[in-house]
């Protein structure tokens, strides 16, 4: 079971889209949780916020960007 802390300490702060450094967005946006790092990208749970962590998660792990030796990888 992954709780909260786990799931943003798994995260990087930061990922490269197209050359750019976009850092992690999470905020609420009309009731919804939003989770990504960038607007195009944001992943909407109406749930609850470790759901929108959790799907952003299995997200970055499909990319290969989980968070390992560096904080920012590449998109």
């Amino acid at each position: 079971t992954f709780t909260l802390k786990d799931m943003l300490e798994m995260m990087p702060k930061a990922i490269l889209i197209d050359g750019n450094r976009h850092p992690i967005i999470i905020c609420v946006l009309h009731k919804k949780w939003l989770v990504g790092y960038d607007r195009a990208n944001c992943f909407v749970a109406r749930k609850n916020l470790i759901y929108a962590l959790y799907n952003r998660l299995c997200w970055l792990a499909e990319k290969g960007l989980l968070k390992g030796d560096n904080d920012e990888k590449r998109d």
